[in-house]
């Protein structure tokens, strides 16, 4: 149970971004695109995870026509700006018990 709590408030301030709200940066797409946009740049402890890296990247390929060395440097700057997390069962054991 405190290792249940020390997690929960040590993840208190942080702000998981998913793949939607990455990809509507990037497309246009009216007030969406503004609205992302916006919580990008004002969240200060985003997180996200190998699997949304994975997602953005390939709908950027085929939606956006990204090139592939736009998309190296894409995932570069994922690592060196943001937490990028891989979730392990532990972890999503934690999250079961969490819920």
């Amino acid at each position: 149970m405190l290792l249940l709590l020390y997690l929960e408030m040590k993840f208190m301030s942080r702000v998981f971004i998913d793949s939607n709200i990455w990809l509507y940066s990037f497309i246009d797409t009216g007030h969406k695109t503004q609205r992302s946009k916006d919580i990008l740049l004002n969240e200060k402890d985003i997180v996200l995870s190998v699997q949304v890296i994975n997602e953005v990247c390939f709908n950027l390929l085929k939606k956006v026509k990204f090139t592939e060395v736009q998309i190296k440097n894409l995932s570069n700057d994922y690592y060196l700006n943001y937490d990028v997390v891989n979730f392990s069962n532990l972890s999503l054991k934690l999250a079961s018990e969490i819920r």
